[in-house]
């Protein structure tokens, strides 16, 4: 519900979306329609699925790697805030993007048709062009010869023009002759006129409405009318004129000469004539009438002139005529020349306009031309454009429609998967895409994040700011780009930081919880908004809390957050960086709601690429600058490529109008940007070709950039074999440059090939004897033998014969145990003479196991057995490893292959000699020398050379040994300023944080000694060295005891040295020697020197011992030079008593006086005894004190060692001085120690090899590093749809060590494992300790039998896909791919080295027996039992003495045990009665007659039926009798009890004891 408010703005509908039969469980998110579930429903329930697989990606995490991670609600609303705000972001950039697409061809189309437009017209215009010019030509003939025509006008016109001067000259003086009289007449005529106009409408009026109007109003008008030409009108007639409306202008516009004669005279006689018709009577009469009057009389008088001058005017009217006659020709000539004229002028405007005309064609047809020209190669150049832009346009619905399933899990991406490897970030993504597939959500489904939420600019940017280039960093730093929540990140290298403070520059502060300055940086960054890096945050300071939470207010227009007890400014562009550098830190689940995580740990493809860009920069220069630079111009030229296509869109979308012909500048851009393109795209396919050319090269460099990658690896699985062995990428990276770099073997080698071969070598050598010295010898052959397989099969890939393969390593690592039911070979058991049974039974399981990949082992039985007395020599000679017969290995494909062989061959017939022939190994890989490199540690050398201020030196050294006295010389030999301080108290600490932060100025050293009492403060002392930035000279130098409490980041950080106490008796005593002043060892009296060398002798002794434990003591107890240094001071002590005074200057002391009693008992008791637990070892303790602490000790030559079988027996040296002593031990030959010296066997150093064999296996074993994946079956999980579990079941062939694994588990249940074990009825009256007792066993072998039984079959069922992981199945199969024994099913006591093979079938043995025994059905008082096969031996012991004590009727304190050894003649049943125990093992000595034998060489030997009884106490017949512990099995870790056993005369409980004489019930076969 939610998830539905907050994404309810979110437009997730989709019209086209159908829901699949199947729909996803929504349970955790009920629908309102359940049936018809929307787009909307599937995207949400899909949110909070993909919120839920973070909750099992976590327990996944914590079940395999023990690292807690959490999800929190905080973390659902940081998926949906990004999933909101990318999809809107998406959303917009898709639509701009079609917008612009669309806009670009449309545009484009617009172009094309323009241009085709233009191509029409221009030949238009070509035709226009041509008509033109001819119609041109035209018109210049035409005006060519019009004008001439007018010239000819224009002469005649001029003469012409003469003449009708003249005439006009004389009509001139004619006519104004006759215009003299006209003249006087014409004002009379004007001013009637003008009287007339004056005339006013009202007047004429009035005259209109006369009906009989005066006689001279009367004649006035009818004259008026007859000069008008009306005759006969009555007044009536004559008010109809006076209507007229022109009436006046007539008047006014009257022609006098249209009066004829006639009418002149009738009007004088008529109307002029009377006396009373003037102006003045008719006017009073008429105001209308009057004017009249002067017009008519003017009239008349005008007309009367004009007839006079009538033939005047006749002959200039003749003249007139004939002068018109003239005018008008001279007006045509004229008119003629005039048009001929304009006809010229027009001719020469239009041949001016054609001439224009063409010109403006021409120039439109160049333009046209060149503009069609120009499109059409651009519309070429921009068809790829085009092609692609059409395509992404056509793109644009699929895009749309995954929109919605690619934020999606791009937003899970952001909020989720920081915290995450890589493995599991792929797992997350398909296991989300299943889920999107399975609700119908569609998405890319080759969708990458890393394109999809980053930029190639973007990208270039970080690569610039040595952002490692590989996709995990990659998606990191689109982690810490697009970040909500402030990014936490785990950064184990610090690459991440060297990132960001490049990604920043000047701009980020760093800083740390223990920086003083820490409160001011982070005020100082919130106020001004500069990025901070917060190192070292494996715990957080609260004040932070607001900062992560982002708990801003508004306050006075200011932004404000709370920090400490102060308000602070907040600049919205503070950004905070947490950063931590331990890998496994853990963090709170607040914590973990408050921040993104961002995971930086490396991954061996990202450090192998790493590997490469150095080896390249070192070695090719030349390819690494090419390589460097084309890699970053290929990034910018597809960063300029994008930016190039975009302003090409963007130069379309910007064009005005509809035709972007029409803007040039628009042309010019398009053509600019898209030569720009070509130019580009042509340096592009010249780096692809030069890109190739340069991987070619760095070909050749791969193999070891890949090696150093697997080296690296290696490493980080060494901390399974040991806690100390802890190493950094850093601490990596100098050595691989120091390889190349500081390499003395690269010197005057110039040929590429023999160069990389050195250096090849070279990584492996450098890196063991850098690493080495931080190990304990016993694992520096171990990690060798891992540096082979490295070598061999990673950097010799390419060379074929002499790659191990993976059946061989699997053999030699886990093969050859599962041996005790193994029926053998008859090829192989015709080789009984040479070798024994359990060697018969390994040589079967070579062969089976190897034949089919290896025709040498498939023909070592016949090898054996035509070469005998070879094999013989080998199964009996010291040196076997160089023993064995050539002929074993011939058909070998390489010498190095017939070493592996060799291994093979050694670990099962000749263990002893395993470690010798896997030294001969890894010399045929690295050479005679790799080995002994590592040997003498140069300290000096290594503080020179390999040390820097930054890196502590760590001086690690087994308890007793102290090596704080090297740096002592060290610096007293280099006069360094030097200050030691011991760590244990808190006043220790001030001074010590006090002396490093002066040294780390002034550049001195700084010691720090036995920091293993200090293990929390070691925490932040690892942090304050972190942030210090040292002075170039400054050395912290540590020493400590191999301490587990010891922290892994200070041991990451730090370069070791591991010190242990040199092995020998000879070097033992040189080292006691050296830690004793002679001072002390001098001092009087003379027989303290001679004490003090007894000591160092049983000092030396017990110690050496050690080494053959549990032979030599039954567990490894911590002797050391503090029990030494104790022991001394006693020594001194009872010394000084003899002579009775401490400052005595007695020169001697009779031994007599010492108290030897008082010396052993403190001694045995408490210095040196207070150690031991166990009576036996305190005997064996004792047996060396009473032996050496005792008067006869001072005689001449007595005897410290044994002699016999060859060895050297030495005695006590006649010295007085320390440096006698020492001579003495110096002169003692390095080849005669044996185990004798130490009171075991000669030949125990056969057991002691064995176990070093065996322990060396088991660590090669943690080594490899192999990694389960998860199988994850989404159909039960999410109720995939049937398609899906088709396409899941056929999705590929499962992995390799999932076939291997299920094949072994069906072996087991099939063939070695019962099928159940139950007790269907009591074995017996539960009151009889012995049924309750086996009653117990049953119960526990039943109850851990259907355990294993169920484990099992729930692996197979795993393996088959079947079933899904739990916390406890990958336990179980982690442990069971490497060969241990799951922790679930160790219900009884068994040696940790057991591999699981051997466990299952010891484990089958134990419920066979028990099944026995429920098939007989009682359980009496005499039995025959494998009491080494129970699993609670002890509880057996005590039940059958209760049974005894019943029996007899005796009190179970009187009962003592009694045994009896049972030859072959006895019988199981016996007069004593008891119970028989089966395959008991007697170690340290050996059973010959009936008796207890230790002076031979006998290590052990299997008892056979030994009858143990329960009786009274009683002088034994048979002589003497010996003490023998019995131990549960021989690692001797539980003493069960005690059995007296018969022995000889020659057998001292001495002897018997320093031999390690005991009796197993359980040896492994």
């Amino acid at each position: 519900m939610t998830t539905g408010i907050f994404t309810q703005n979110v437009d997730l509908e989709d019209q086209e979306f159908r829901a699949p039969d199947f729909f996803p469980d929504v349970s955790a998110f009920p629908l309102d329609n359940p049936n018809n579930p929307t787009h909307r429903d599937a995207v949400v329930t899909t949110l909070v699925y993909i919120h839920g697989t973070i909750a099992e990606a976590n327990a996944r995490l914590l079940r395999r790697q023990g690292r807690q991670n959490y999800v929190t609600p905080r973390h659902y609303l940081d998926f949906i805030s990004h999933f909101v705000s990318l999809i809107n972001e998406k959303r917009e950039e898709l639509e701009e993007q079609q917008r612009h697409l669309n806009i670009g061809l449309s545009k484009l189309k617009d172009t094309e048709e323009a241009v085709t437009v233009l191509q029409k017209s221009l030949q238009i215009k070509r035709t226009t062009l041509e008509a033109k010019q001819e119609e041109a030509n035209r018109k210049l003939q035409q005006m060519v010869k019009d004008q001439q025509v007018a010239e000819q006008k224009k002469q005649q016109s001029l003469a012409l023009q003469a003449k009708l001067t003249e005439r006009d000259a004389e009509i001139t003086l004619k006519k104004g002759n006759a215009m003299k009289d006209l003249a006087r007449a014409e004002p009379a005529v004007e001013e009637a006129k003008a009287a007339v106009g004056g005339i006013k409408k009202e007047h004429l009026d009035e005259v209109r409405r006369l009906a009989n109007p005066p006689s001279k109003i009367k004649k006035t008008m009818e004259a008026m009318c007859t000069l008008f030409g009306y005759k006969g009108l009555d007044w009536t007639g004559v008010k109809k004129v006076m209507t007229d409306p022109n009436f006046i202008p007539n008047i006014i516009d009257f022609d006098s000469s249209k009066i004829s004669p006639g009418v002149r005279a009738a009007l004088q006689k008529d109307v002029l004539s009377d006396p009373e018709w003037n102006f003045e009577s008719v006017n009073r009469a008429s105001k209308a009438c009057g004017p009249l009057v002067k017009w008519i009389t003017a009239q008349l008088t005008y007309s009367e002139i004009l007839n006079k001058i009538q033939p005047l005017r006749d002959e200039v009217a003749s003249l007139e005529s004939a002068a018109k006659e003239l005018h008008d020709q001279q007006d045509e000539m004229e008119k003629t020349v005039t048009q001929l004229e304009r006809s010229i002028n027009k001719y020469k405007e239009e041949y001016a306009v054609l001439i224009s005309e063409t010109q403006n064609l021409k120039m439109e047809m160049e333009n046209v031309k060149t503009k069609v020209e120009r499109s059409v190669g651009l519309l070429k150049n921009l068809s790829s454009e085009r092609t692609r832009w059409e395509k992404g346009s056509a793109e644009f619905k699929m895009h749309m429609s995954t929109l919605v399933g690619d934020v999606l899990l791009s937003s899970a991406f952001l909020a989720y998967i920081g915290f995450f490897d890589q493995n599991d970030r792929t797992l997350l993504l398909n296991k989300w895409k299943a889920r999107l597939h399975d609700a119908g959500v569609r998405f890319k489904e080759d969708l990458s994040v890393i394109e999809y939420l980053s930029n190639a600019d973007e990208r270039l940017t970080w690569q610039a700011n040595s952002l490692p280039v590989d996709d995990l960093c990659v998606e990191n730093a689109i982690m810490l780009h697009r970040f909500n929540r402030y990014p936490l990140v785990i950064d184990p290298s610090g690459q991440a930081s060297e990132f960001l403070m490049n990604q920043y520059k000047d701009k980020i502060k760093k800083t740390s919880f223990l920086d003083a300055s820490f409160m001011k940086n982070l005020e100082s960054a919130l106020r001004f908004g500069t990025p901070l890096l917060v190192e070292d945050v494996e715990s957080i300071d609260p004040v932070l809390n607001p900062v992560l939470n982002k708990e801003i207010r508004k306050a006075g227009g200011r932004v404000l957050i709370r920090l400490g007890d102060q308000d602070v400014d907040f600049s919205p562009t503070f950004t905070i960086y947490l950063a931590t550098r331990d890998p496994t830190a853990h963090f709170t689940p607040d914590l973990c709601s408050r921040v993104t995580f961002v995971n930086f740990t490396v991954t061996p493809s990202s450090l192998s690429s790493q590997c490469l860009y150095y080896l390249l920069q070192s070695e090719r220069p030349d390819i690494h600058k090419k390589r460097v630079d084309l890699l970053k111009l290929q990034g910018e030229f597809k960063v300029k490529l994008r930016n190039l296509e975009k302003s090409l869109l963007n130069a379309l979308n910007e064009s005005s109008g509809s035709n972007i012909l029409e803007d040039d500048h628009v042309i010019s851009t398009l053509e600019k940007l898209k030569n720009e393109a070509e130019q580009v795209m042509s340096k592009m396919k010249e780096t692809d070709v030069v890109m190739n050319e340069i991987t070619q090269v760095s070909a050749a460099y791969v193999p070891m950039a890949q090696a150093s990658s697997s080296i690296y690896f290696a490493l980080e699985q060494t901390a399974l074999v040991h806690f100390l062995y802890q190493f950094s990428l850093r601490s990596f990276l100098r050595i691989f440059n120091q390889t190349l770099h500081n390499n003395p073997h690269l010197e005057g080698v110039k040929d590429y090939n023999d160069r990389i071969a050195i250096l090849m070598m070279d990584i492996f050598s450098f890196t063991f004897r850098q690493v080495a010295r931080a190990l304990l010898h016993e694992d520096q052959l171990t990690f060798a033998l891992r540096l082979c397989q490295i070598y061999l099969n990673e950097a010799k890939r390419s060379e074929s014969g002499i790659q191990i393969g993976e059946r061989e390593l699997n053999f030699f690592l886990q093969g050859g145990e599962n041996l005790l039911n193994l029926e053998v070979n008859p090829n192989v058991s015709s080789s009984s003479n040479i070798l024994s049974l359990p060697q018969q039974r390994y040589l079967t399981a070579l062969v089976s196991e190897l034949a089919p990949v290896s025709g040498v082992i498939k023909s070592l039985p016949e090898n054996i057995y035509t070469n005998s007395n070879q094999w013989q020599s080998f199964m009996n000679a010291s040196d076997a490893e160089n023993q064995i017969p050539e002929a074993a290995f011939e058909g070998a494909s390489s010498k190095i292959k017939a070493q592996f062989i060799r291994l093979l061959i050694l670990k099962g017939l000749r263990p002893d000699r395993l470690l010798s022939g896997a030294n001969q190994f890894v010399a045929a890989v690295f050479g005679d020398k790799f080995l002994s490199s590592a040997l003498d540690i140069d300290f000096e050398e290594a503080v020179k050379t390999d040390s820097y201020a930054k890196a502590p030196l760590l001086l690690s050294s087994t308890p007793g040994y102290d090596a704080s006295y090297k740096v002592d010389n060290l610096a007293y030999k280099l006069k360094k300023a030097y200050k030691p301080l011991a760590i244990g108290s808190a006043e220790g600490f001030d001074l010590a944080d006090k002396a490093i932060d002066a040294a780390s100025k002034n550049g001195s050293w700084v010691m720090l000694k036995n920091i293993h009492l200090a293990p929390r403060w070691l925490v932040s002392l690892e942090k304050k060295l972190h942030s210090l930035e040292p002075h170039p000279n400054f050395r912290l130098f540590m020493t400590s005891e191999i301490h587990p409490q010891l922290p892994a980041s200070l041991l990451r950080e730090s370069q070791i040295f591991v010190f242990e106490p040199p092995p020998g008796i000879k070097a033992n005593l040189l080292h006691t020697f050296n830690s004793i002043p002679s001072e002390r060892m001098e001092r009087l009296p003379i027989e303290r020197s001679k004490l003090y060398f007894l000591l160092a002798w049983f000092h030396a002794v017990i110690t050496e011992r050690l080494r053959y434990s549990p032979l030599g003591w039954s567990k490894t107890f911590e002797f050391n030079e503090s029990d030494l240094r104790c022991a001394l001071d006693t020594l001194d002590y009872w010394i000084d008593v003899a002579t009775g005074d401490k400052d005595s200057k007695r020169n001697n002391v009779a031994p007599e006086k010492i108290q030897w009693i008082a010396l052993r008992t403190l001694l045995g008791q408490t210095v040196y005894g207070g150690k031991v637990d166990n009576p036996f070892d305190q005997r064996l303790l004792e047996s060396f004190l009473n032996y050496l602490f005792t008067a006869k000790s001072f005689d001449f030559e007595f005897p410290l060692t044994s002699s016999g079988n060859g060895s050297v027996e030495l005695k006590v040296p006649d010295g007085k001085t320390k440096n006698d002593y020492v001579k003495w031990v110096e002169n003692i030959p390095d080849s005669s120690e044996t185990p004798s010296w130490l009171g075991l066997a000669d030949n125990a150093e056969v057991l002691l090899l064995a176990n070093k064999a065996r322990h060396m296996i088991k660590n090669l074993l943690k080594m490899q590093t192999q990694q389960i994946q998860d199988e994850e079956e989404d159909s039960n999980a999410d109720n995939k749809s049937k398609a899906n579990k088709e396409d899941s079941s056929s999705s590929g062939e499962r992995p390799a060590w999932m076939k291997a694994l299920e094949a072994v588990v069906l072996k087991w249940l099939e063939t070695i494992l019962p099928e159940h074990l139950k007790l269907e009825k009591t074995l017996g009256e539960f009151t009889n300790p012995l049924v309750r007792s086996f009653e117990r066993e049953i119960q526990s072998g039943a109850s851990l039998l259907k355990k294993v039984r169920t484990d099992l079959n729930s692996i197979v069922s795993v393996c088959r896909g079947e079933l899904k992981l739990t916390n406890h199945l990958r336990s179980v199969i982690q442990n069971l791919t490497k060969g241990i024994v799951p922790k679930e099913w160790k219900k009884y006591i068994i040696p940790n080295s057991i591999s699981a093979e051997s466990w299952i079938v010891d484990f089958s043995s134990r419920i066979r027996q028990l099944q026995k025994i429920v098939d007989n059905g009682t359980i009496s008082n005499r039995f025959e039992i494998w009491m080494g096969g129970l699993f609670s031996p002890e509880a057996l012991m005590t039940a059958t003495r209760q049974a005894a004590a019943r029996e007899q009727g005796k009190s179970v304190e009187d009962l003592h045990l009694h045994v009896k050894v049972l030859d072959g003649s006895e019988g199981t049943e016996g007069t004593e009665g008891g119970f028989v125990v089966k395959g008991l093992s007697l170690e340290g000595g050996g059973w010959e007659e009936g008796r207890l034998r230790v002076g031979g060489g006998e290590l052990g030997s299997v008892l056979g039926d030994v009858r143990f009884y329960w009786a009274e106490k009683k002088e034994e017949e048979g002589g003497k009798r010996v003490e023998v512990p019995v131990y549960q099995n021989g690692t001797r870790s539980n003493l069960l009890f005690s059995v007296e056993l018969p022995g000889g005369e020659e057998v001292s409980k001495e002897m018997m004891y320093q031999r390690g004489v005991a009796i197993t019930l359980w040896n492994q076969q």
